[in-house]
Order: C-alpha cells, then sequence, then structure tokens
C-alpha cells in the first residue's frame, strides 16, 4: 500500500513538487514528518513504527519518499 501525499493538501501552502525515487520520473509533495504521521494515523491507523518501515521500504518497493 502506498501513501497519495497529494490526496491531503493545504489550501494555504502552494504544492511543492520534488522528483524522487531511483526512476527520477516520480513527483511528490514532502510534508513534515509529524503531519504525515498525523495524516497515515487518521486515515489508516498507522503507528511511528510503521511509518518508519514505509520510509525504509522507500517509493520504489511502494513506501514513502523521505
Amino acid at each position: 500500500m502506498t501513501f497519495d501525499p497529494s490526496a491531503e493538501q493545504s489550501k494555504n501552502c502552494p504544492q511543492k513538487q520534488q522528483k524522487h525515487g531511483r526512476s527520477g520520473d516520480t513527483k511528490a509533495k514532502f510534508i513534515a514528518y509529524p503531519k504525515a504521521l498525523a495524516l497515515l494515523k487518521d486515515r489508516l491507523d498507522a503507528t511511528r513504527e510503521e511509518m518508519a518501515a514505509w520510509v525504509f521500504m522507500g517509493p520504489d518497493e511502494g513506501g514513502l519518499a523521505a
């Protein structure tokens, strides 16, 4: 399961796009750790440990870019 950061956008902040991953063709919005954790907790009831595992996996393996 992957996290779609574009699903939760702040109305007060323009979306920042950056390339990530080995292929360099995927764009993502990077957000602060506390906000990312809160979003994942609300949407998936995720823990800090699960978020760490997704970051460790990286976007090429279905995880998160950091």
